[in-house]
């Protein structure tokens, strides 16, 4: 699911919100992939996280930074954006080290 789902989508917005500047950024896109991501929080979730407290954390915080990272779109702040990006990467790093 991440593979399929989270980083493509991640892939993209580091590309496009590190390329370009608020004026020329699409933010629709941005916000369509933010979604996407904080859906895949939701999802791990649903797969067997039942006693696993870390791993409900871990995909919560997911679903929380992709609906951060939305609502950033609406207001186009470039900066915010990429903070809520970096934060978004850092959640992705901090489960893989310790689930894959």
């Amino acid at each position: 699911m991440t593979e399929h789902i989270a980083k493509p989508a991640i892939e993209d917005l580091l590309y496009a919100i590190n390329s370009k500047s608020a004026a020329k950024l699409d933010w629709e896109r941005v916000k369509s992939k933010s979604l996407a991501i904080s859906e895949v929080g939701n999802l791990q979730m649903l797969r067997g996280t039942r006693g696993q407290p870390e791993r409900v954390a871990v995909s919560e915080s997911l679903r929380d930074h992709g609906k951060s990272l939305f609502e950033v779109a609406e207001s186009r702040d470039v900066a915010v954006a990429k903070s809520r990006l970096e934060a978004i990467s850092e959640n992705c790093t901090n489960c893989h080290r310790a689930y894959r």
